[in-house]
């Protein structure tokens, strides 16, 4: 899979707080001879209320494209594209419940400000992830 192909994922599973984004998670499409697209799937374990004492892993942070650093596309789409204060009123537009809000905006602005220093999807993951139960991670 390409670097960009599992930053698509990174970037989404980093916005929405995903807990639950395991190999199972992830589904390979087949597109043609040796051409392949990553299809992350269920969902359901999003945008929690509080990241405190949250044990999260995400399966890419295994992946040696991880570490890559992200192409000009994917810093121009994070930094130009994506819009705090647009997810936030749409989510709020939804009936999606403040905290949850909250952490959209905190995980967001986490991934604005560490891309626009060069950090890679690794990175940024392991700020979010506790790597010791018992320890909070950067973010917490």
């Amino acid at each position: 899979y390409t670097p960009a192909e599992v930053h698509r994922i990174g970037l989404l599973d980093i916005r929405l707080f995903n807990m639950d984004r395991h190999g199972g998670n992830i589904l390979v499409k087949r597109l043609g001879a040796r051409q392949y697209r990553l299809v992350p799937i269920d969902h359901g374990f999003v945008l929690p209320d509080s990241v405190d004492g949250t044990e999260l892993w995400f399966e890419w942070m295994t992946w040696p494209q991880a570490r890559q650093p992200f192409d000009a596309d994917t810093l121009r789409y994070v930094q130009e594209r994506v819009s705090i204060e647009e997810d936030a009123r749409l989510l709020r537009q939804m009936g999606i419940r403040e905290p949850c809000v909250a952490t959209l905006i905190r995980s967001t602005a986490l991934l604005k400000r560490a891309a626009a220093r060069g950090l890679t999807l690794h990175q940024i993951g392991a700020m979010l992830c506790r790597r010791e139960p018992e320890r909070p991670s950067l973010l917490e």
